[in-house]
């Protein structure tokens, strides 16, 4: 044989090697489709309504706390078992409108891998949970802002990066957020959190016209003693305050989020009080049921 002769055998025979992986790949894929159809036959799940299947995945218990996108834990466990399964849980937007992030200051993947999370989630009103180094981490606040028409439950818990001796956290609402759907609110953080301007935050707080329930804890503001305007602020459904930690009381700041938030409010669908640092003068105490007129049910001082 010549070289010429070799070289044109070596191409036929890589031609038909070519060919014949491609029948195979054909042949490997019709397998895998027919292994599907039969599978849909045989399992029970498949021949059920898909608001029976959704239903189903729904009654998974998925604990107390809204979940973490963690890939072995449900809802993200169900989009590797199948695709049937995938299929079914994206086709349920109420498995994905709760979430839980934890934010470490060098995640910034997380922003993102919400956004994901909860656009699966439809138009459903959902549940945030956010804590970690929030103040130094925008993509928190920017998943809140990207949300906010959606929110009806938010939960933050913000966690100082410093030392003991460092300065308090920094954390500034957006004045021009809106949260129409939002029911509770409830922030707290490990240390002292520098909320800026009241009258920003407070009128923040007014714009959400359905907020029931706030809690507040180990917050204070620039213009806490400054800011002179008792009563200003009316927040007409909101039936559960709580200020200040429950039990315990760690802060010796006398701006810390205590009864002189009161002074404030206006809040005439009040049922539940609770202030865990009483430091607001008894007159002024006296003024706020005064003007709110509320039906308390339960006051711990």
């Amino acid at each position: 044989s010549t070289i010429p002769q070799l070289q044109s055998h070596i191409y036929q025979l890589s031609y038909a090697i070519e060919a014949q992986t491609l029948i195979l790949h054909g042949l490997m894929t019709q397998r895998s489709e027919a292994r599907r159809k039969l599978n849909r036959f045989l399992d029970p799940m498949a021949r059920l309504p898909l608001e029976l299947q959704s239903h189903i995945f729904l009654a998974v218990d998925l604990d107390v706390d809204p979940p973490k996108p963690h890939p072995d834990a449900p809802p993200m466990v169900f989009l590797s078992v199948c695709g049937l399964w995938r299929d079914i849980a994206l086709a349920t937007p109420k498995l994905w409108d709760r979430l839980s992030i934890d934010y470490p200051s060098r995640r910034p993947h997380y922003s993102e891998l919400g956004k994901l999370w909860l656009s699966r989630a439809r138009s459903h009103p959902l549940l945030l949970s956010l804590h970690g180094a929030l103040s130094l981490d925008g993509s928190a606040q920017d998943l809140v802002a990207t949300y906010s028409n959606q929110l009806e439950h938010l939960s933050l818990r913000a966690l100082s990066p410093y030392s003991l001796e460092s300065p308090c956290t920094n954390f500034h609402v957006n004045p021009a957020l809106r949260l129409p759907l939002l029911k509770t609110l409830s922030f707290d953080a490990d240390r002292e959190a520098n909320f800026g301007n009241m009258r920003e935050w407070l009128r923040f707080l007014a714009a959400a016209s359905e907020l029931s329930s706030l809690t507040l804890c180990n917050a204070s503001f620039n213009d806490f003693r400054d800011y002179n305007e008792p009563g200003s602020f009316y927040l007409a459904s909101l039936d559960t305050l709580h200020l200040g930690r429950p039990c315990t009381w760690t802060l010796t700041n006398k701006h810390g989020c205590n009864a002189n938030v009161l002074r404030h409010l206006t809040l005439p669908a009040l049922k539940v009080l609770s202030v865990s640092h009483f430091n607001l003068h008894y007159q002024d105490f006296l003024a706020f049921p005064t003007r709110s007129s509320p039906r308390l049910e339960s006051l711990h001082i």
